[in-house]
């Protein structure tokens, strides 16, 4: 019976240890906060360059075909990189408007699409941009990232 006793105390004096942080008092817990940081320096490998064709004039069938060819060669160039991809996301129609004499009338049209390039292989994705930009693409946007 001894041995039942003792085996009883110890179970009692476990539960107090293991109850009494959740009975207790919240002022009086010890609390532990650990946490832990980790930092690395990294380079920005990605790059993402948008550029635009764009014309402005009257005929606008003539600039959609005078854009659609300038993307046409783009696209054509741009396949020479496969490190680099490829998006169309956008195109868009705009009437231009004149101001004269307190009078606003149309005078024209705009017409522009965007070209996106992304990749690794920056070398690369320099090089393309050089060579669109020759060939009358406009950048519009550049930034490095990590990837």
């Amino acid at each position: 019976m001894p041995n039942l006793t003792r085996s009883a105390l110890l179970a009692l004096l476990c539960l107090a240890v293991v109850a009494s942080p959740v009975l207790g008092d919240d002022a009086d817990a010890v609390r532990l906060h650990l946490s832990a940081v980790s930092e690395r320096e990294v380079d920005n490998d990605l790059a993402g360059v948008t550029l635009q064709a764009e014309r402005t004039g009257e005929d606008p069938a003539r600039l959609a075909r005078e854009v659609r060819e300038l993307m046409d060669r783009a696209l054509t160039m741009g396949r020479e990189y496969p490190a680099v991809k490829l998006r169309t996301p956008a195109y868009t129609t705009q009437p231009v408007y004149e101001r004269r004499d307190g009078e606003t009338r149309q005078t024209g049209w705009r017409i522009t699409q965007t070209l996106e390039l992304e990749g690794t292989d920056l070398e690369a994705v320099m090089e393309l941009t050089g060579k669109l930009q020759q060939d009358e693409l406009r950048v519009t946007r550049m930034e490095f990232s990590v990837s």
